[in-house]
């Protein structure tokens, strides 16, 4: 196994253990989480912590396409491609963060579509250990 198989199975554990992780936190919170979010983490001012989740994020892409292409990491584009797609999160985040609020805001208190964004992110969490394990 060569770095790039080690770097890309360490990415789906991390990324995977992220989203589970969080999931627990919401169900733990129940309420709190809500509020936790819109007031702290996407308060109306939009916090110092999203230029440097941005930037981590950016440097985290173009690492992940440069292990891909250095050590021919077979079926790495998937990965790849997943990786470079949370670059819309990041750019609604930095240039449309209000209605990113807003739109935080709405899914949060509709019970139907967090319960679709939780089923969809414990599915990519599933799908991306699976890919940890036979893939990479």
């Amino acid at each position: 196994m060569n770095f790039g198989n080690v770097y890309f199975s360490i990415l789906c554990y991390i990324w995977s253990a992220i989203a589970i992780i969080s999931r627990i936190a919401m169900f733990a919170m129940k309420d709190n989480w809500n509020k936790w979010e819109t007031e702290k983490a996407y308060s109306q001012k939009k916090p110092f912590w999203v230029y440097i989740v941005c930037i981590v994020g950016i440097v985290i892409i173009i690492t992940t396409w440069y292990v891909n292409f250095k050590y021919n990491v077979s079926l790495g584009w998937i990965l790849s491609i997943l990786i470079t797609l949370t670059s819309i999160k990041m750019v609604n985040i930095i240039f449309n963060y209000n209605k990113f609020r807003d739109f935080i805001i709405k899914t949060l208190n509709n019970k139907g579509k967090m319960m679709k964004l939780n089923v969809l992110v414990l599915a990519l969490s599933i799908i991306l250990i699976f890919m940890g394990i036979f893939l990479y």
